[in-house]
């Protein structure tokens, strides 16, 4: 399943994704052989800080 995922604009690495894996964003690379993880956020806690009150 290459290329799984989505493109972000806002993300300056054109090759890289961005996939939700249980409440974890992860991002990656997939053009990186092996298969290389640039970065996991745990979504619930980055989102709130986003969302107002």
């Amino acid at each position: 399943m290459p290329n799984l995922g989505h493109q972000r604009e806002e993300l300056q690495d054109e090759n890289a994704r961005v996939i939700m894996v249980s409440g974890l964003l992860v991002l990656y690379d997939p053009t990186l052989k092996p298969l290389t993880i640039l970065r996991v956020i745990r979504f619930l806690r980055s989102a709130r800080k986003y969302v107002p009150n």
